[in-house]
């Protein structure tokens, strides 16, 4: 990582040179969203990908109210209680400190702003075991752990000071808490080092493939096509490959009620089985439901299926 100088000693301004790095957060400019782009409160759910939100009544969408340089950011509506968004950084391993060297500095930058007035909200960090568990929850030291929103889009930063990790910890969980109005969020990244609104480096902005890419690591929308059918009465199976290698055993859920059509007629799935490495496709068996008699001859003939699954392996 280049340091490169710009203007004068006198104007105390260095810009990180890093075009090559990748983002320590992924998805700070909002941009994926494969969830859904509206999405109600459910405590720690996961709305634009890489981001969880929570509070009570809330939502959180894509919106185009933005700043210069930025398409989207992510709109928090107010509910009735104090509303929070975050996320947890993946570390190399339990107890892994890694490039977050204890005694360093790390300092976050955000674009933010509210629909009215003004909001006074926290900037934390903790490395953790997961990311709403107090238990070994190691913080990150700061000066100033604040940032005040207005009704314009200003840029935020603070600094933290890295601690030494529990060796349970696998993340670094961010989160910007106690958020009391409707608020606007984007562009959001971490620089190691120390540096104000004048010094830290533009926004890293990467493909959307790039990013993608890096948020199906977590979480992935997967469309299943039918294989080769078992010898059992009512069973079909199907397979799909994955976008990507995922993090962990994603938990996986059908999306709406995936069918089959067994040869004369068209069967809902039952259960959901899985048979999954992590360096190789994964197979999924569905049980197909149905009373009639001739199930077992019809889903020997399966020709054709629609199935949409969801796979997550978010920390």
């Amino acid at each position: 990582m280049a340091l490169t100088l710009h203007g004068t000693v006198a104007d105390n301004t260095a810009v990180l040179d890093r075009r090559s790095a990748k983002p320590i957060f992924i998805n700070g400019a909002m941009e994926i969203w494969q969830r859904g782009t509206a999405l109600a409160s459910s405590s720690g759910s996961y709305a634009a990908d890489r981001f969880w939100y929570a509070g009570t009544g809330m939502t959180s969408q894509r919106n185009t109210d933005a700043p210069s340089g930025f398409s989207y950011s992510n709109k928090l509506t107010y509910g009735s209680a104090d509303m929070s968004i975050g996320q947890p950084i993946e570390l190399t391993a339990a107890g892994e400190q890694g490039m977050f060297i204890a005694g360093q500095k790390i300092t976050i930058a955000f674009y933010g702003k509210v629909d009215s007035g003004t909001e006074a909200i926290s900037v934390v960090i903790n490395a953790r075991n997961s990311k709403f568990s107090g238990t070994n929850s190691t913080a990150f030291s700061t000066s100033s752990d604040s940032a005040t929103l207005t009704t314009d889009w200003q840029r935020f930063t603070n600094t933290f000071t890295i601690p030494t990790i529990n060796a349970n910890n696998i993340m670094l969980a961010f989160e910007l808490a106690g958020i009391g109005k409707t608020a606007y969020f984007t562009g959001i990244q971490a620089e190691l080092g120390d540096f104000d609104a004048n010094s830290i480096a533009p926004f890293q902005h990467e493909s959307f493939g790039d990013s993608l890419r890096r948020c199906q690591r977590y979480f992935q929308l997967l469309q299943a096509s039918y294989g080769t059918t078992l010898g059992q009465t009512a069973i079909a199976r199907c397979t799909w490959p994955l976008r990507t290698t995922m993090r962990a055993a994603p938990t996986l859920a059908a999306v709406g009620t995936p069918t089959w059509f067994c040869g004369v007629e068209t069967k809902t799935f039952g259960s959901i089985g899985t048979n999954y490495t992590i360096a190789e496709s994964p197979q999924v068996d569905m049980t197909v439901t149905g009373s009639d008699s001739t199930s077992a001859r019809a889903c020997s003939q399966v020709n054709s299926a629609t199935a949409y699954f969801t796979g997550d392996a978010e920390l």
